[in-house]
């Protein structure tokens, strides 16, 4: 922080930081629509593309997402929004353009870069870590029983994983013996 006491120009450490909080997707939208008044302002993105990033973002907030996937977080957003600035500015900065030019180049890149894989890849929905139910018939595999929905081993006792290592061959010739198919 810069200040001038006493006829003199003194040079300080910014002492407040501030946080926006954005732990409901209202303070979210509202954190996000004060980056797009700032940006306007500043004669940067204009407030209309500003807002169709914003839009874009939010929606996928409320979309479905497929079987075996979690819904897209706050934090995924967020970190698609630093990697589109972090992109344009590389880009801005190899290309030469000055951030003074009208229109800014960064409206114009903007709506490139929306769809750029670079940064959608950030709002893709992630797998889910969730223990999927196996089928109650899977508890008849020799040597295997259920306990509360997961198929336990009898011979190995140190994990699921361990089992699905020794017994992975025995379980799908269990299964092509017992069901008469190779699709499991």
């Amino acid at each position: 922080m810069i200040a001038v006491e006493q006829h003199t120009l003194k040079v300080t450490a910014a002492e407040d930081v501030v946080k926006v909080g954005h732990s409901t997707e209202l303070q979210l939208q509202w954190a996000m629509q004060r980056h797009g008044i700032a940006l306007d302002q500043c004669r940067l993105i204009a407030w209309e593309t500003h807002q169709r990033w914003v839009q874009y973002r939010l929606g996928l907030l409320s979309k479905a997402v497929p079987d075996g996937y979690a819904k897209i977080k706050v934090e995924q957003l967020l970190k698609a929004d630093r990697e589109l600035l972090l992109v344009m500015a590389q880009e801005l900065q190899q290309s030469g353009d000055r951030l003074t030019d009208t229109p800014s180049p960064m409206n114009t890149a903007m709506p490139r870069l929306m769809t750029d894989p670079r940064i959608t890849m950030h709002l893709l929905p992630l797998p889910s870590h969730q223990v999927q139910e196996i089928q109650p018939w899977l508890g008849d595999l020799p040597g295997h029983f259920l306990k509360n929905g997961v198929r336990r081993c009898r011979s190995f006792t140190t994990g699921l994983a361990v089992c699905e290592q020794q017994c992975g061959k025995l379980y799908i010739a269990w299964a092509v013996w017992k069901f008469g198919c190779t699709g499991i």
